[in-house]
């Protein structure tokens, strides 16, 4: 069956894991989470004096019971895996984002927040997530550890099918890139001091007319 994969890495010391998120597409459709490890393979056959590298299964998400919805998108999250599963009939509200933890050689659910219609972007810094939705734009949430919950700070009010979103820092301040469907690059913030500024709303001073989609950041 087609598949389309998603990945991250994530680099601990010497050793790095990539979590791979794959959507099988199938009469039902079904979400996997694999998470590989890569390892250094020293004087292997045909690599003498300089190291290669093996990918080694470690695990699965199969293992433990099958996701009864497409991974989308995925993330690290201070930590913690951030993905974005669904939607699929039998998930109320459309899609969900769930933040697992890796325990005892296995990810293990610690939050989920119900998001929208299909999230198409995920990202984030620090302990702050933006994520893009097919119809109802850009989102911004807030990462609680100390009682695992996502918490909405934010959200854009108007209509727009997202492809990509990313964070933008200048100096002390944040701010958030989006593209849409109709070719724009639409510059977002969040700032609740701003007259303009409504409860949980994000504001768009400014964009610009591309013409062309941007799928990528």
């Amino acid at each position: 069956p087609a598949r389309r994969a998603v990945a991250l890495r994530r680099r601990r010391h010497r050793v790095c894991e990539r979590r791979v998120g794959v959507v099988v597409y199938t009469s039902r459709e079904t979400g996997r989470i694999y998470v590989l490890k890569i390892t250094t393979v020293v004087g292997e056959e045909g690599y003498q004096e300089r190291s290669s590298f093996r990918l080694k299964l470690i695990f699965s998400s199969a293992d433990l019971h099958d996701i009864k919805a497409p991974v989308t998108a995925l993330c690290q999250l201070e930590g913690y895996l951030l993905v974005a599963q669904g939607p699929n009939p039998g998930m109320i509200g459309g899609s969900k984002l769930y933040v697992y933890e890796w325990m005892e050689e296995k990810l293990v659910g610690r939050a989920f927040f119900d998001a929208h219609l299909f999230v198409t972007s995920l990202k984030t810094l620090k302990y702050f997530v933006i994520f893009g939705d097919i119809h109802h734009s850009l989102h911004l949430l807030r990462w609680r550890e100390d009682i695992h919950m996502l918490h909405l700070l934010g959200r854009d009010p108007i209509p727009a099918s997202i492809f990509a979103s990313d964070f933008v820092v200048m100096g002390s301040t944040v701010g958030f890139l989006a593209s849409d469907q109709q070719g724009n690059l639409q510059m977002i913030t969040y700032d609740p001091n701003d007259p303009e500024y409504r409860r949980q709303q994000l504001l768009v001073p400014t964009d610009l007319h591309l013409g062309a989609h941007v799928n990528k950041m």
